[in-house]
């Protein structure tokens, strides 16, 4: 989904010494940026038919098809990922880490009030404690988890990666979303864990064959990313052999994805649950705590927030607190029961299937074309679902 813009500004951000690709997208975009990226020493190709079996014969989706027709390409002056690997054994370094300052990960995410993301500092700690809190199955067995989040966000690492791979479960990454395919994968791979945006609930619901397939193994369900409207929890509940009822989550790349969310047991419609090993509350522009049932900007607190934003000072001291809170920019009121409930995004984020998109980013692409003068972009109603 990137273009030359993005890739160039991340890598020049991080500082990235090696990158790893396909060698489709290496010819595409690689090629002509690498005069750019001094700081990237090593460049590392890969084909995805590397990845299969010498006679696996997969049903492509005609979206992936260009990926896996892609014929394997030697190219000049970059690694062959398997061919490398073949040649060296595992390594018996230890370095020596502070897990709660050391960085494990740099994840961009939308900017708001610049078209540039921000990179989120995720630490060793901030993995590891997300890892062992987010319990995915009711009784800990084995977690077969479809992963319908890509791993670029950070649901993907978050909430159906690491957790999954500490419980000794499976991950079904799953690179596109198709309606029968998910069902079908869903039933012979006798999927346990789902995690997705409330569309993919939708569209398997409005499926005609959905009550043809076996689900009966599904016993975990929680819809994330974007507010889910309480007729779509009604309605799977209703439709849904899974004996958990669909929940709600929220959480931002800085929380390490879970922030709150309903357990399988206590959940309410129309609420994002209860903090997740975490603190939660809800400020006034003032950042005085608010009483009960009135409406400001949720506030977090948690070994799994992040350590601030990559090269960043100013928005790091303006959102990460001394005392440990982060003002998420995120709305919403804390009801008699406890339960969190998100009203909207106090910042102009449009939400488009789970993605953050910063109105500015899309003006400034706008503004690229010649014909243009002037542009702003708003969120509007969804004349179909009939919400922002």
């Amino acid at each position: 989904m990137y273009r030359e813009r993005e890739i160039e500004y991340q890598i020049k951000d991080s500082g990235a010494k090696a990158v790893m690709t396909f060698d489709l997208f290496y010819q595409l975009y690689y090629a002509n940026l690498r005069e750019k990226l001094t700081s990237v020493d090593h460049y590392i190709v890969t084909n995805m038919k590397d990845f299969a079996a010498p006679d696996f014969n997969p049903e492509v989706l005609g979206a992936l098809k260009a990926f896996w027709d892609a014929p394997k390409t030697k190219i000049e002056a970059t690694i062959d990922l398997f061919e490398s690997i073949e040649k060296y054994q595992p390594t018996d370094i230890e370095v020596e880490i502070d897990a709660k300052e050391d960085l494990a990960l740099l994840l961009y995410m939308a900017g708001t009030t610049a078209p540039e993301p921000k990179g989120v500092m995720e630490t060793h700690f901030n993995l590891v404690y997300n890892s062992m809190m987010t319990p995915l199955h009711p009784e800990r067995t084995k977690t077969v988890d479809y992963s319908i989040m890509p791993m670029f966000h950070t649901a993907g690492y978050m909430l159906l990666g690491l957790p999954t791979f500490y419980e000794g479960g499976v991950v079904i990454p799953v690179p596109i979303f198709d309606a029968e395919w998910t069902l079908k994968i869903m039933q012979d791979y006798k999927v346990t864990v789902i995690l997705g945006p409330p569309t993919l609930f939708i569209a398997l619901m409005d499926h005609p064959k959905f009550k043809s397939y076996d689900l009966s193994s599904l016993n975990r369900v929680i819809a994330c990313g974007a507010p889910v409207p309480p007729p779509v929890q009604e309605k799977w509940n209703r439709l849904s052999p899974c004996p958990t009822a669909l929940g709600a989550g929220w959480g931002m790349t800085e929380t390490n994805s879970p922030g709150s969310g309903c357990s399988w047991k206590h959940f309410l419609l129309d609420s994002i649950g209860v903090p997740v090993a975490a603190e939660m509350k809800i400020c006034d522009d003032e950042s005085n705590v608010l009483p009960r049932g009135q409406t400001g900007e949720i506030y977090f607190r948690g070994p799994q927030v992040c350590k601030g934003y990559w090269n960043k000072p100013e928005e790091t001291k303006e959102t990460f607190l001394p005392d440990g809170w982060m003002k998420t920019g995120d709305l919403g009121y804390i009801d008699e029961e406890s339960f969190v409930h998100f009203v909207d995004r106090k910042k102009d984020l449009i939400i488009a299937s789970g993605y953050n998109v910063a109105p500015v980013e899309v003006e400034n692409v706008i503004y690229q074309h010649p014909a243009v003068l002037e542009t702003t972009v708003i969120g509007t109603t969804d004349l179909i679902e009939g919400k922002r």
